[in-house]
């Protein structure tokens, strides 16, 4: 399993987080999704590397998106998420992470038409990741 869906389990398995999400998704949220959710997708990918070539470890940067119809339902979810994957290190599905840092929050507003929308904590997550063959 990649990063992302061992993210995603991560997630998933949380307490705090499953309080609150009423879904997780990869890449996109289709639009008939319930609210409350999570998106999680990969933004870019540093790989290290010494003379002889990769030394397996990755900087992998990651976007977590908590959406919600209720702005306080958004920052519940977002301070959840926050909490369960700042710092973390460890097993993650199949990676080993040697550390996660939260690098960006912002709070959106996404306007679906008549005054409704989605709000939004979108974060960008920086791992430190052992990539597996």
């Amino acid at each position: 399993m990649a990063f992302e869906g061992g993210l995603r389990s991560y997630l998933a398995a949380d307490g705090a987080v499953a309080a609150v999400a009423e879904s997780l998704w990869a890449f996109r949220v289709p639009e008939t999704a319930p609210h409350p959710s999570v998106l999680v997708r990969r933004i870019s990918t540093g790989r290290e590397y010494a003379h002889d070539g990769p030394v397996g470890w990755a900087e992998v940067r990651t976007q977590i998106d908590c959406s919600a119809e209720d702005p306080d339902d958004a920052r519940r979810l977002g301070n959840a998420v926050r909490r369960a994957v700042s710092g973390y290190s460890g097993a993650m599905g199949s990676s080993v992470v040697r550390g996660l840092l939260v690098a960006d929050e912002r709070d959106l507003f996404e306007e679906s038409g008549e005054g409704r929308g989605l709000h939004r904590v979108s974060m960008d997550i920086t791992g430190f990741v052992r990539e597996t063959p």
